[in-house]
């Protein structure tokens, strides 16, 4: 799922950057936007390409913004915590909206459905595009409707009210199919950004130790 919203805080953003010139908050906010975009950090070089200044006017403003632990580097990607925290938020209130639509649905049916799913299109939450999640819906589809067709090649046998239950019946089967892969992909990324999160906390921490243990060795 890509989040294409973030709560974001002008006050906050204002103190925490009243040290920065133009050029380090410029370069700070584009940073802040990639990695929103990208769902996590980001290699270096795509900050680069997304800035028109020399390079070096560029190692200038983003040694700045590290020193000032606006933004981290581990391992040739760059993150932010605040980034971090506002896509992990944002992500479980996207699996939260969706489980609760779930539910709705199962409860009341297709009209509670259809509103979510408009509810959903005005959150402005895109589902992840893949391969396996595009053949699960070809093939829940191909199901629902061979069903129906089943259904109406008995038509001459069946009375009018049996053909309208079967064709319900396939309908809610690909509605509920199309639920539960929703579901499914909001979960896993939901454990994506929580194995981002672990990763670079451990990555830090490693760095911290490290960086003790150096310290000791000089003072000796």
């Amino acid at each position: 799922m890509k989040i294409r919203r973030i709560d974001f805080s002008p006050d906050e953003w204002i103190a925490g950057t009243v040290g920065l010139d133009n050029a380090e908050r410029g370069l700070y906010i584009t940073a802040c936007a990639l990695i929103y975009s990208h769902g996590g950090p980001i290699p270096v070089d795509q900050l680069r390409g997304a800035c028109r200044d020399h390079g070096h006017a560029f190692k200038r403003q983003l040694d700045r913004l590290l020193s000032t632990d606006k933004l981290s580097l581990n391992d040739g990607q760059i993150d932010n915590k605040r980034c971090a925290n506002e896509l992990q938020k944002a992500v479980t209130r996207a699996a939260k909206d969706l489980q609760k639509d779930s539910q709705s649905a199962n409860a009341n049916g297709l009209e509670p459905y259809a509103r979510s799913r408009a509810r959903a299109g005005r959150r402005n939450h895109q589902p992840i595009s893949s391969d396996l999640s595009g053949l699960k819906a070809k093939e829940g589809s191909e199901l629902a409707r061979t069903r129906a067709r089943e259904g109406a090649g008995g038509a001459s046998h069946a009375s009018p009210a049996s053909i309208n239950h079967q064709s319900e019946a396939a309908a809610e089967a690909e509605r509920e199919a199309q639920k539960q892969e929703g579901l499914r992909q909001a979960l896993a990324q939901l454990a994506t950004y929580d194995a981002i999160l672990a990763a670079n906390k451990a990555a830090v921490e490693a760095e911290q130790t490290a960086e003790a243990i150096l310290n000791g060795t000089k003072s000796h």
